[in-house]
């Protein structure tokens, strides 16, 4: 017949057992230290985590050679204050696991003895980083879709307050042109009189009515590119309702023809237009592109002082291609993975949107555009346009 004590010892070593199976299914990290911070129990999941296969091989060991150092400093005042005060703790922290930073929501209590004597610390921590992230994830998604609001109203307005200034510049090209052919008139009168008047180069002259043709030109893109912005926000998307073929080379030569150069900026610009296609878009976007990458190389070139541009046409057995690449100072590897997300720029008073309406356009053609570069040596974007079908 079993006696009392061996009954309880029974009891006590079924209760023990218990309480290991409980902990070691609880889905938490669970430890308790001593005073001077060694590890005296665990859970199976911490000793898991702290790279051991068992319990055993864990136990004994100083928190300093469990954590980096900086985590063992922070426990052992955690440990400090706790035995100090006698209070539970609870913090968020980070904590590695086999070499990965985890975030953890951690419970702090003291480790009392039968007495009531507290002689260490109770840890319980809980994996919060699933959690963490997605409160980020739904943050930078928040951050996002506010920057899209505000730049769907700023546009909105931009587009609208274009108007103003394009019609008073449209009515002054139309008044030069009224008066222009009259003026040059009297200016051949007064010359063939003799008068004293200053002498102008015939080819300026001619030159006047060609300036006059290019800023109604531009006049007209602008409001294209207006009403084309103006209706992309209504639908909150590209309209490609009024899309059309286009010739590549036409459209690239007036884009490069109608460009406001600055200085020498034209004399760094080289073109290889063999390849010759037709696609399927936007004359007024594509000109547009190609204006935003241009402003863009010669931003970096003149911060470099040094770089030409080489805009080139190929193609492959899928696509028709443009190159367009400068020499200037190229970019970091971080900036060029990035550099087609909104609100993403390195150039100063730059707003980030540029590429980002690249990428945009570009899909809207069913191609898309690439980037690559060498820091310190170039970038080169690829502009892809598919091939019709049996082409």
């Amino acid at each position: 017949m079993e006696t009392p004590n061996n009954a309880l010892s029974e009891i006590n070593r079924q209760a023990a057992t218990t309480l290991e199976l409980i902990i070691n299914q609880v889905p938490s990290h669970i430890y308790w230290l001593d005073k001077n911070g060694y590890l005296i129990g665990c859970n199976l999941l911490q000793a898991h985590s702290l790279n051991y296969d068992s319990v055993e091989d864990v136990i004994g060991k100083h928190v300093n050679e469990l954590v980096p150092k900086e985590e063992a400093e922070f426990l052992i005042d955690t440990l400090k204050n706790v035995i100090e005060s006698g209070e539970k703790i609870t913090i968020e922290e980070k904590i590695t696991f086999k070499g990965k930073v985890y975030d953890m929501l951690s419970h702090k209590l003291p480790l009392l003895d039968k007495k009531g004597v507290i002689i260490g610390l109770i840890g319980v921590s809980i994996d919060i980083t699933d959690k963490k992230n997605a409160e980020k994830f739904e943050l930078e998604k928040n951050l996002a879709e506010q920057k899209a609001a505000y730049s769907k109203v700023a546009a909105g307005s931009i587009a609208h307050d274009l108007r103003t200034p394009l019609a008073s510049i449209n009515a002054g090209m139309m008044g030069i042109a009224y008066f222009l052919e009259p003026l040059l008139k009297t200016y051949d009168i007064a010359k063939e009189a003799g008068l004293e008047i200053p002498l102008i180069n015939k080819n300026k002259l001619s030159a006047l009515s060609k300036v006059i043709d290019n800023c109604n030109n531009e006049i007209a893109f602008s409001h294209d590119f207006i009403n084309q912005t103006l209706n992309n926000l209504q639908h909150d998307s590209i309209d490609t309702s009024g899309y059309q073929r286009y010739n590549i080379k036409t459209v690239l030569e007036s884009a490069l023809e109608s460009y406001p150069y600055q200085g020498n900026e034209r004399e760094l610009l080289h073109t290889d237009l063999a390849v010759d296609f037709d696609f399927w878009g936007s004359d007024v976007y594509l000109k547009n592109m190609l204006n935003n990458l241009l402003k863009n190389s010669f931003y970096y070139i003149a911060a470099a002082r040094r770089g030409e541009i080489y805009i080139t046409t190929l193609e492959n057995e899928d696509n028709f291609i443009i190159k367009f690449k400068d020499t200037a100072q190229g970019a970091p590897v971080e900036v060029v993975e990035h550099m087609f997300d909104g609100y993403f720029s390195k150039r100063s008073g730059g707003t980030g949107l540029g590429l980002a309406f690249c990428k945009t356009v570009m899909e809207s053609f069913d191609g898309f555009i690439t980037a690559k570069s060498i820091e310190g040596e170039f970038i080169e974007f690829t502009l892809l346009f598919p091939k019709p079908p049996n082409h």
